[in-house]
């Protein structure tokens, strides 16, 4: 069992992604088609986070192919949507761990809201016992 503190708040749904124009070659001709796309703010929000993820994680934590409890202690100092707290999140993870977020089984405790923003963060207490 291992925990990391993510200090601050993530970006909200909307600092976070756009929508792009895409195309590829097909044999007809270009084909266009729109798709979600990261946002600097995310790209870099995630980016901070990676290097703390990966200066936490034990160097032996090898999961494997299992479900992966991870309690999540929220502390912020106004709402924000969980569903998109936890995507943000769960894609640091994977980016600094190298598991799958499909493993991730999140845990959430009642979350902290109005606290001072030098106090906010996102607490993760990874492959914890529950």
């Amino acid at each position: 069992m291992w925990a990391v503190w993510l200090p601050g708040r993530p970006p909200s749904w909307n600092d976070s992604y756009k929508i792009v124009r895409q195309g590829r070659a097909t044999s007809g001709g270009p084909h266009y088609y729109h798709t979600l796309a990261k946002k600097q703010k995310l790209i870099d929000w995630q980016a901070d986070m990676k290097l703390i993820v990966q200066s936490a994680r034990p160097s032996h934590w090898d999961p494997g192919e299992r479900f992966i409890p991870i309690i999540w202690k929220v502390m912020l100092e106004r709402h924000i949507d969980m569903d998109n707290l936890q995507k943000a999140v769960n894609d640091v993870l994977q980016m600094a761990t190298g598991v799958d977020d499909k493993w991730f089984y999140p845990i959430f405790r009642e979350p902290v809201i109005g606290v001072k923003q030098r106090e906010a963060g996102i607490g993760l207490t990874i492959d914890a016992a529950y």
